[in-house]
């Protein structure tokens, strides 16, 4: 059954990004930390403390940025992957001979691509809208 193999994925998706999250926190921090030392210790003009923490702040915004990208794009490629499976089974046309799947072959393929391009335009979008925010 489709649903249930699409939940299975789904959960273990949800798995997946739960275990890559709590090791990018980490790295966020540890990272953050080196950032603000050492260009706040490098004693340039102006004030390196105060570069060093905006230069870790926008590290920051990059890295929530990209968790959330993550986050949209596994959402949207697990539930285009059961729209592509029915649609090559013909769920939703009632063509399920095994005769002519070459519609079928297409429709999935049209649905296949259409995910493709919603995950990629959400995520250019996300990633232009931070920009716009952080500058």
């Amino acid at each position: 059954n489709i649903e249930e193999i699409s939940t299975l994925i789904t959960e273990g998706a949800k798995a997946f990004l739960w275990a890559e999250y709590k090791y990018m926190a980490i790295f966020m921090v540890v990272f953050s930390a080196i950032i603000v030392v050492l260009i706040g210790a490098s004693g340039g003009d102006g004030q390196p403390w105060v570069n060093g923490v905006m230069s870790a702040l926008a590290f920051n915004i990059g890295a929530l940025t990209s968790i959330v990208s993550g986050y949209i794009g596994m959402r949207i490629a697990v539930y285009t992957n059961s729209r592509t499976a029915l649609q090559a089974w013909g769920f939703w046309t009632g063509n399920t001979a095994s005769e002519d799947r070459s519609s079928n072959y297409r429709d999935a393929f049209r649905t296949a691509f259409q995910g493709g391009c919603v995950m990629g335009f959400s995520l250019v979008s996300l990633g232009i809208l931070a920009l716009y925010v952080t500058v």
